[in-house]
């Protein structure tokens, strides 16, 4: 805000101050704050030379606006250090990790402070659920761990820690929760700051063992992308066109990862209301029932034994009609009541005729 004259006066004399307004961070309440004292009308009488009180007014106007436009003049914020290179730095110093500071304003650019404050709100707990976010995120870019390590090192940050170890645990529940409310409001502010296109959808899944052979409700043994033999965990994600990242799921280590597309889809569906997408996928999440879920799909193959040049590439772009490969059996595909069904197929026309194409 612009700093301007402020004048407070008592019985004998009239003080003069440069203040400046602001909101305060925690009552969220307009406030002023004392740039600089200017001493009171006696000292200025004495140094102007004058006993007109409107001369002394005018001229400490005039020298808050100054002020006023040398805080605002480029490069005015700029600090100078001078570092003494013959100087040793004591060995119990503090030490400080400042690199969090670029993600995390990314974070603040992204409005996360709104979202955890809508989310604090539901559920009326006392942690600061911003923060804890904020360092979660900001502590696996510069040094990815468990969340206990995340705790041990994000006290190297240069804000002080207002939480506990046990605050994180409670949070998580609630983040999961809450994980799809998140990445809505996420996209909406995003799409703010960079453009977003999501007229193509990529999705891919993979998945992470566990260093135990014990199974529960979530850790289950199941096909591991690095052949181990743990318990593992699913994870899918969609991403845009510019590969940044829109919805994701976790799913139990012994389903079929052909399924989530579907179901993510779904919660697409109902963040983008009436968007129009193509997915694009490869051969692992090539099921019949998900080239026809969606609008349109698009299948990626690779083709070993065959010359490029000789193929169409291996897409397949799904409206109204699915053809068959070395065949011209014709699938039409029906949509009522949001219930596809097929007619004039097999039960599983893939396994008969191969791969599809457009």
């Amino acid at each position: 805000m612009s700093y301007r004259l402020k004048q407070s006066k008592s019985k004998n004399s009239v003080s003069f101050f440069i203040i400046s307004d602001y909101t305060n961070p925690e009552t969220k309440k307009r406030s002023t704050e004392v740039v600089e004292k200017l001493g009171n009308q006696t000292y200025w009488f004495k140094k102007l030379n004058t006993n007109d009180p409107s001369v002394v007014v005018a001229h400490l106007k005039k020298l808050a606006k100054e002020k006023d436009d040398q805080r605002k003049a480029p490069g005015s914020n700029l600090v100078n250090v001078v570092l003494d290179e013959n100087k040793k730095i004591p060995m119990d110093a503090p030490i400080y990790n400042v690199g969090y500071l670029f993600p995390n304003k990314i974070l603040h650019m992204l409005s996360i402070k709104g979202i955890c404050e809508e989310i604090e709100a539901k559920y009326q707990f006392k942690f600061p659920l911003e923060r804890i976010v904020s360092d979660l995120v900001c502590a696996q870019v510069v040094f990815p761990g468990s969340k206990r390590s995340v705790f041990r090192e994000v006290k190297k940050f240069f804000d002080p820690i207002t939480y506990s170890l046990d605050d994180i645990y409670r949070s998580l529940p609630i983040l999961s929760s809450e994980r799809y409310f998140i990445e809505s409001k996420l996209y909406d502010q995003s799409s703010k700051i960079c453009e977003r296109d999501t007229t193509v959808l990529f999705y891919d899944c993979t998945n992470f063992y566990y260093e135990t052979e014990d199974e529960d409700d979530f850790r289950k043994y199941g096909k591991s992308k690095e052949n181990r033999p743990n318990p593992i965990v699913q994870y899918g994600l969609f991403m845009d066109s510019k590969g940044i990242p829109l919805a994701d799921i976790v799913f139990d280590g012994n389903q079929n990862e052909q399924a989530s597309l579907r179901t993510l889809e779904d919660k697409i569906d109902a963040d983008f209301k009436d968007s129009k997408f193509i997915v694009c996928a490869d051969a692992g999440l090539n099921g019949f029932e998900n080239k026809i879920y969606p609008e349109q799909f698009i299948k990626t193959d690779k083709w070993p034994e065959t010359p490029l040049k000789n193929v169409f590439p291996a897409i397949l772009l799904f409206t109204n009609q699915v053809s068959v490969n070395r065949s011209s059996f014709l699938y039409n595909v029906i949509r009522t009541n949001n219930q596809e069904r097929i007619l004039n197929n097999d039960t599983h026309p893939e396994q008969q005729y191969g791969r599809f194409y457009s």
